[in-house]
């Protein structure tokens, strides 16, 4: 859910305090966390072999609540997601294949 006007205002960076752990490479040790507001997109899934489905063009109908999510980086995240779907409400919306 990207504020187009401000991307910034989109999301909150959180910052661990204290001292960098010995491995921060873990979902737990992560030292930053980014929030963001989004929507599950229902039909996106993982394949067989645990790998999450291409992009597909967007924006992309959801109709599911919007809730905070927490991105850590990737070297500490098991399942690894570079880019994410844009939701759109307009007509030139669709739905995921």
């Amino acid at each position: 859910m990207l504020n187009e006007r401000n991307p910034a205002k989109s999301f909150e960076i959180v910052q661990q305090p204290g001292r960098m752990p010995a491995n921060p490479f873990t979902r737990d040790n992560a030292p930053t966390m980014i929030l963001a507001k989004a929507k599950k997109i229902p039909a996106w899934k993982m394949d067989s072999i645990g790998l999450v489905g291409k992009l597909q063009d967007n924006p992309v109908k959801s109709n599911e609540p919007t809730e905070t999510i927490t991105l850590i980086p990737m070297g500490a995240a098991r399942l690894r997601i570079s880019a994410f779907p844009q939701i759109g409400e307009g007509a030139d919306s669709h739905d995921w294949k």
